[in-house]
């Protein structure tokens, strides 16, 4: 989640990630869990990179739900934050 834009469906990194996705027992593995260093979800809007995690949550909120993601952590923004469920910027 460095660099702009490997969450887009068109790069190696996004297609890794749905191979990997789909491949997972969940029978095996309840709990799937993604981890970024950039956030997908801030409430501060004046931090420069918000528009960075709007795309981001374009492009692998379908994905994550498609797979029955159950937690991405993120991190980058340099505050505590935590919410309810949130899915097309909705709790």
């Amino acid at each position: 989640t460095e660099e702009d834009p490997v969450w887009e469906p068109s790069t190696e990194s996004y297609k890794w990630l749905e191979q990997d996705l789909a491949a997972v027992n969940r029978t095996a593995t309840p709990w799937v869990v993604i981890a970024g260093h950039r956030t997908m979800y801030t409430s501060d809007v004046h931090w420069t990179r918000v528009k960075e995690s709007w795309k981001m949550q374009a492009a692998l909120e379908p994905l994550m739900k498609k797979y029955g993601v159950s937690l991405y952590m993120g991190g980058h923004v340099h505050n505590y934050e935590r919410t309810c469920f949130v899915r097309h910027k909705q709790c």
